[in-house]
């Protein structure tokens, strides 16, 4: 059976699960416009690994204006 799950953006670790759901809500507004990876590493108890990539097109519009941030 499953022992883990880890899921990755762009190559940097975002979640990592041990309940048998394995499934992640991520929210991609984080993340700058265009083309970015998204990976799922998977091991069982006998410690084998495995992982799988694909590529998404992330296109979020602003829904708040950038703060204007007064300088001195």
């Amino acid at each position: 059976g499953i022992d883990r799950v880890q899921f990755l953006v762009d190559g940097e670790l975002a979640f990592r699960d041990r309940d048998p759901s394995y499934s992640v809500n991520y929210d991609t507004r984080n993340l700058t416009n265009g083309t970015h990876t998204f990976t799922v590493r998977v091991w069982d108890r006998l410690g084998n690994f495995n992982e799988t990539s694909q590529n998404y097109e992330i296109r979020n519009t602003n829904t708040a204006p950038a703060p204007t941030i007064p300088r001195h």
